[in-house]
C-alpha cells in the first residue's frame, strides 16, 4: 500500500496537480462502497480502469465500460484513468 500511495503521490507532483491521494484497500465491502465511504467530500474521483485483455472481444469490454460507468454515477464528479494504454474507444461503443 504504502509503494502504491508513493507512486500515486508522485503522479499528481509530476502532473502538477495538487490534490490529497489515498490508495484504498477493499476488504470484504465492494469497491465502490468503499471509494463511496471514502470519498464522501471529494470533489473529484479519480477510478482506475483497466484495459481490454488482449483476447478480449470489443463487445465483452464495453460490457464492462458500461458497468464502471454505472458504477461511477454515484459521484459527483469521477476522472477515469488508464495508464498509458491506446483503446480504440470508438470502435468499442461502436452502435451503442
Amino acid at each position: 500500500r504504502s509503494e502504491a500511495v508513493s507512486r500515486l503521490s508522485g503522479f499528481c507532483a509530476e502532473a502538477r496537480v495538487s490534490a490529497k491521494t489515498d490508495v484504498l484497500v477493499r476488504g470484504e465491502s465492494a469497491v465502490f462502497d468503499v471509494i463511496k465511504h471514502s470519498s464522501a467530500t471529494a470533489d473529484l474521483v479519480f477510478i482506475g480502469m483497466r484495459p481490454p485483455n488482449e483476447d478480449e472481444t470489443s463487445e465483452s469490454y464495453s460490457v464492462y465500460c458500461e458497468w464502471l460507468l454505472k458504477n461511477i454515477e454515484v459521484f459527483p464528479a469521477a476522472a477515469l484513468a488508464m495508464a498509458g494504454e491506446r483503446v480504440d474507444f470508438n470502435r468499442i461503443f461502436e452502435g451503442r
